[in-house]
């Protein structure tokens, strides 16, 4: 695993004048986000990026307060760079446990400005300098980059169909037990290193270790899947459910891995990721109803 900030110090020449964005746009980190914007989305324009630094809400989001952090930027980009050797050693050492079968070597960070906290595919991270709890403590860049390379690492396992292929409600479905397993995952992947370092402040993790809020969000989520199998919702009524506020699949997907470790060990946790989706739904759902 390598970290490129040509990306971000590209996209920072452009806003002082010495890049266009037609070069930003060329960029490989920002061909990765158009990529991941036409799949999960309605793809992606250079208006839409022109559009959102005039402080519009378009699809290209994440640069909230970007003028005003970006002194906060410039100090994460230099943390960045000085605790590099010693990052990407922790992300190797999560994934040589995790996932020993595969490799990071081939992965490429890049820090950048402006879309999601983070994203990974196509052997690429992309991860959103502006994005405010990154400035407010660089320790969670680290701890998004192993959640973001377990995505990578996800895609090569298992084909994840483009949201425009989703129609009908079965499909839905195993759609909504995808993003369960690979987002639960891929909550899971710094868990242990977050709870040895005492870096738990993240909103998933508050939920995840507030047992009265799991419940609830249990309780959720098995009202989801029940909705899922008698109903069927609108487009946007599937996108609520599967990358809505409650981030279900998040938790949950979470909440599933910690208790297959619990019941059946950490061997159980690795064979997991390799199960096609509706599979490791099937096997292990009994554990969402017991503790």
């Amino acid at each position: 695993m390598k970290i490129s900030f040509s990306g971000a110090d590209l996209f920072l020449s452009y806003l002082q004048g010495e890049a266009t964005l037609d070069e930003v746009i060329d960029h490989e980190a920002y061909r990765v986000v158009f990529s991941h914007r036409d799949h999960y989305g309605n793809g992606l324009t250079k208006k839409d990026i022109e559009n959102a630094l005039k402080g519009e809400s378009t699809p290209f989001y994440g640069l909230k307060n970007l003028n005003e952090n970006l002194p906060r930027i410039k100090n994460l980009i230099n943390t960045i760079k000085k605790n590099e050797s010693e990052w990407i050693k922790d992300v190797s050492k999560v994934f040589s446990s995790l996932l020993p079968e595969e490799h990071i070597t081939n992965i490429t960070v890049y820090p950048i400005i402006g879309y999601d906290a983070g994203i990974g595919l196509h052997n690429a991270v992309c991860m959103n300098l502006n994005w405010e709890p990154y400035v407010n403590d660089p320790h969670e860049f680290l701890y998004f980059i192993i959640h973001e390379c377990f995505h990578v690492l996800y895609e090569r396992i298992h084909r994840i169909p483009p949201l425009k292929e989703v129609r009908t409600p079965s499909g839905w479905l195993s759609y909504f037990n995808i993003f369960v397993q690979n987002e639960g995952y891929a909550v899971y992947a710094p868990l242990h290193l977050r709870e040895e370092r005492n870096h738990l402040k993240d909103r998933d993790y508050v939920v995840l270790f507030d047992e009265r809020r799991i419940e609830e969000h249990i309780e959720g989520f098995l009202d989801t899947l029940e909705l899922f199998e008698q109903t069927q919702l609108t487009f946007d009524e599937y996108c609520h459910y599967i990358f809505g506020p409650m981030r279900l699949t998040y938790r949950i997907g979470c909440e599933l891995v910690r208790r297959i470790e619990r019941s059946y060990g950490f061997e159980a946790v690795k064979r997991g990721i390799y199960l096609d989706a509706d599979q490791f739904l099937s096997t292990y759902h009994h554990l969402l109803t017991k503790k």
